[in-house]
């Protein structure tokens, strides 16, 4: 159990991040790789502490400096991941004109348009915002709880949304990897964590994703009747600023 544990973080680790996590010396197979979205909020985890980190050693920099720094250092840890899910996603839905096979092709293209570059722009504009307003005051409980959250919520797209991509994709297989009954015990852990460290804002943060969940849920299911890998890209990078903006309006 310990080693299975074990495996599936560092799975988890090496997917949604790009850390130097060393790897198995087996070649993993399908069954453990699905098995990793377990892990997913400890990745979140994992980011935020070493975000928490580096906010402490850069704290004798200007905050707006150090608020470019940190998003960089954001950037780099998850290796675009989920920003090139929400610039494809801002693409297809600008681009798709409602018709669910032209957006799902879009989404494939490799090729860059203006709303997606119009769309990242803006929401690392909110995101260092959010990130200057709450560096001056005592919050790195903040930047360790806003990339766990959305880790945790993102499972939901798994248990409750078909997946599009019959060829596969970076979220194919997850579907079938994780219960409903494990999936209630890992948002229950990752509330009460939540509010046992930040109290009321916790609270607060933890609704700003659920409620973004609602939205993209009712959205993509009715416009597509299902999800993509882009389409949670997206959402984890849009329920980031959220919690952000609410952390900034409660904290600030």
């Amino acid at each position: 159990m310990i080693r299975k544990s074990i495996s599936a973080i560092r799975l988890a680790l090496q997917f949604l991040t790009r850390l130097p996590v060393k790897s198995s010396p087996t070649v993993p197979t399908d069954h453990e790789l699905a098995s990793s979205v377990k892990a997913f909020p400890i990745a979140g985890a994992v980011i935020g502490f070493v975000l928490a980190c580096f906010i402490v050693l850069t704290q004798a920099l200007p905050d707006y400096l150090q608020a470019a720094l940190v998003l960089i250092v954001w950037v780099a840890l998850t290796g675009n991941l989920h920003m090139d899910g929400l610039a494809d996603t801002a693409d297809a839905w600008a681009g798709g004109r409602g018709q669910k096979d032209r957006i799902l092709a879009i989404m494939k293209d490799p090729h860059t348009g203006a709303a997606a570059v119009s769309v990242v722009v803006l929401t690392l504009l909110v995101k260092w915002s959010a990130v200057s307003a709450l560096l001056p005051g005592d919050n790195l409980l903040v930047f360790f709880l806003v990339p766990i959250v959305p880790r945790a919520t993102m499972l939901l797209f798994f248990t409750s949304m078909q997946y599009l991509r019959s060829e596969g994709g970076l979220a194919s297989g997850y579907s079938d990897a994780i219960s409903h009954t494990t999936l209630a015990a890992i948002l229950l852990l990752t509330f009460l964590v939540v509010i046992a460290l930040a109290a009321w804002l916790g609270i607060l943060m933890f609704a700003a994703a659920v409620a973004s969940f609602v939205i993209f849920y009712f959205y993509w299911r009715l416009l597509l009747g299902g999800y993509t890998g882009d389409i949670i890209g997206a959402y984890v990078e849009i329920t980031e600023c959220l919690m952000l903006v609410v952390a900034v309006a409660w904290l600030v």
